[in-house]
């Protein structure tokens, strides 16, 4: 189903028909409960002003199922309070979902907040082990940070 709805997005071989594209990623999120699905449907949802709200509830549902990207990606709209309300402690605590998944872009982001003590207690040892797990991991941000540590 998420195969066809993202062909039905794009238009892959097919005539694009967003519409039908959302009607499926729907089907497949709300009926098969597929995470990838739900992150899907709120990257297309967030597109537009009147689905936001839709968006980001979609987007949690992905978190929950422990998507990675959706979980980097609601982190960091309620560290910078963008479309969801700023919330620092809420980013922490999604970023170390994040961060247990491996992801690269969340380890930089936890390590700034860690250095920076910015909604956490400051700690540059912890900064300095995220940065270097994320350097490690080809983050070029991570291994600059690292460096001037």
């Amino acid at each position: 189903m998420i195969k066809i709805a993202s062909m039905l997005y794009k238009g892959d071989g097919i005539e694009p028909d967003p519409k039908e594209s959302i009607k499926y990623l729907k089907m497949a999120s709300d009926i098969h409960g597929s995470g990838l699905a739900m992150y899907k449907l709120s990257l297309i949802l967030s597109k537009s002003e009147s689905t936001k709200e839709e968006s980001i509830l979609y987007l949690k549902m992905a978190s929950g199922r422990k998507v990675e990207p959706a979980i980097t990606k609601y982190a960091l709209m309620a560290l910078r309070g963008d479309g969801v309300k700023q919330n620092k402690e809420e980013a922490f605590c999604y970023f170390k979902m994040a961060v247990d998944l491996g992801n690269s872009t969340a380890m930089y982001a936890m390590a700034k907040m860690y250095l920076n003590g910015d909604g956490v207690a400051e700690n540059k040892a912890e900064a300095a082990r995220l940065f270097k797990m994320a350097a490690d991991k080809g983050k070029k941000e991570a291994m600059k940070s690292y460096a001037m540590m």
